[in-house]
């Protein structure tokens, strides 16, 4: 498939047809627009870093490449399990980390030169590694923002949460950094405000009379929202990607003394949250491993070991925060998320608040516990000033107080940008003009349907292995064969393979 050239602001451009459409339509579009901004912002504001601190970054390229694979291969497939919305978790993965790691190397310089002690100083932003490692970081918080409202937010909705997130994730890391709060993982600043943030912006699109086509479109098309087997296994890969390149994303800020002991504790944790989460799994799913715990809650160690991932935990209280946040995540996915659509209407698309949010808050509440109980003695005098700047007795205060700012300003800054991109109407895509969901097999997908140049829902080329269907995939050769027999068994075809 590819990109339909009006594809951000289809409306726009109906007063004619041919090239000229489509030409006004995507000049009339944010896209160009808010590129042509940041290329201007870049050319007045922004120098190479000198050749020194350069050299000094180089340290900081691996892990560079490693965050990048996490935002643009992890977080992108790990999106795909929705069977309607493939499209729409690569494109948009790509789409909107591309604008974030430019535009995150202005506001973090911005709010970094804001907070400064000495008072506000500005200056031209030094491009370097760790520049543009924060803005991974900070990719990496839209991500799980747009895995909140993935399938309800159009593209022009979409950049504009994210030209407001991410000042706002800056402001978070500033406060962070000027309060001397301990997060090298990110549990806060990346996991807890992302999350928070896209719940925020979601539940605000869910509220009043104005939102009833929404909230229709989620309760008649329910099959928009599930899974396929194939989506399942396209969603795996992201989580294993993800999983293999976790502890990168959460030493690669450390400092050397530290660097070791962050990925000990983080390969502990996310070993202790994969093995436990398929107990869990068959425990709370009646003997039956679900897919979405092993995709998403088996991360949920690496979330919460982030506060605390360069203290002396020892390996088995690693051990057992990766425990708990697979206990944590499930539990959400099993109970919590149900509960929390039928009580508040919140439709959380990927579940990230079971994965990010309650895990995030999880990492939080351990690294106060660590700092309460911290080994004094086990402690250089360099690690006690890098990792407690205030002190044994007084670091804990301001770990809950960096929990209390990053929620403040996820939910206040969500709620806000959720009310302004309700001004901009949804698509109804999921739902005909007549409100009826559209007949299964007419429509493969809703936004991706609208926004992109779908194939069609079955392939007569015989070149290709596969053929594709509404309800799954078929060998050639046997176009007629249901995936799944009238007594709701799959054929005898293919039982050796599902």
């Amino acid at each position: 498939g590819s990109l339909r050239p009006g594809f951000l602001l289809p409306r726009v451009a109906q007063v004619t047809d041919g090239t000229l459409k489509h030409f006004l339509a995507f000049f009339c579009s944010p896209i160009p627009f808010f590129q042509v901004i940041l290329a201007v912002l870049f050319g007045f504001f922004t120098q190479y870093a000198e050749s020194t601190s350069l050299e000094q970054d180089t340290k900081f390229y691996q892990p560079l490449l490693n965050v990048v694979v996490m935002i643009f291969i992890g977080f992108g497939f790990l999106m795909t399990f929705l069977s309607r919305y493939g499209y729409s978790a690569l494109s948009y993965t790509y789409l909107l980390a591309c604008f974030t790691l430019q535009w995150a190397v202005l506001t973090n310089h911005f709010f970094r030169c804001m907070f400064d002690e000495r008072g506000p100083i500005f200056m031209l932003v030094p491009v370097s590694f760790v520049a543009l490692l924060e803005a991974a970081f900070c990719s990496g918080a839209v991500m799980i923002s747009l895995g909140a409202v993935l399938g309800k937010l159009s593209p022009v909705q979409l950049l504009l949460m994210t030209a407001i997130e991410v000042p706002l994730f800056s402001v978070v890391l500033g406060l962070l950094e000027r309060l001397d709060v301990s997060d090298i993982g990110g549990s806060m600043g990346v996991h807890t405000f992302g999350a928070y943030f896209g719940l925020a912006v979601m539940w605000m699109q869910t509220k009043g009379a104005s939102a009833k086509p929404l909230r229709n479109a989620i309760a008649l098309d329910g099959s928009a929202w599930k899974a396929r087997y194939d989506s399942d296994v396209s969603a795996m890969s992201g989580t294993l990607w993800l999983w293999v390149y976790w502890p990168s994303f959460v030493a690669a800020m450390c400092p050397p003394t530290h660097f070791a002991r962050s990925v000990v504790n983080t390969f502990l944790a996310l070993a202790a949250s994969g093995g436990s989460v398929f107990v869990y799994s068959a425990l709370f799913r009646h003997g039956i491993f679900d897919m979405v715990d092993i995709q998403n809650a088996t991360l949920a160690g690496g979330v919460a070991i982030g506060s605390a991932a360069e203290m002396r935990l020892f390996p088995v209280g690693a051990i057992a925060v990766g425990i708990l946040a697979g206990l944590l995540s499930c539990c959400g996915y099993r109970w919590l998320q149900p509960f929390l659509e039928r009580t508040l209407g919140l439709h959380d698309t990927c579940g990230v608040h079971n994965l990010h949010g309650m895990p995030g808050l999880l990492g939080g509440l351990v690294s106060v516990v660590a700092a309460v109980a911290a080994p004094y003695t086990r402690y250089t005098a360099e690690e006690l000033e890098t990792i407690f700047p205030h002190g044994l007795s007084l670091q804990w205060a301001f770990q809950f107080l960096g929990m209390g700012l990053t929620m403040a300003i996820a939910l206040s800054g969500g709620i806000l940008v959720g009310a302004l991109v309700r001004i901009f109407k949804w698509p109804h895509a999921t739902i005909t003009e007549s409100g009826e969901p559209p007949v299964p097999g007419e429509v493969e997908v809703a936004l991706d349907r609208t926004y992109f140049e779908v194939a069609p829902l079955t392939m007569t080329d015989r070149a290709h292995p596969i053929q594709a269907s509404h309800e799954g995939y078929a060998p050639i050769g046997s176009e007629t064969a249901p995936l799944l027999t009238a007594a709701g068994a799959p054929p005898a075809s293919i039982n050796a393979e599902v």
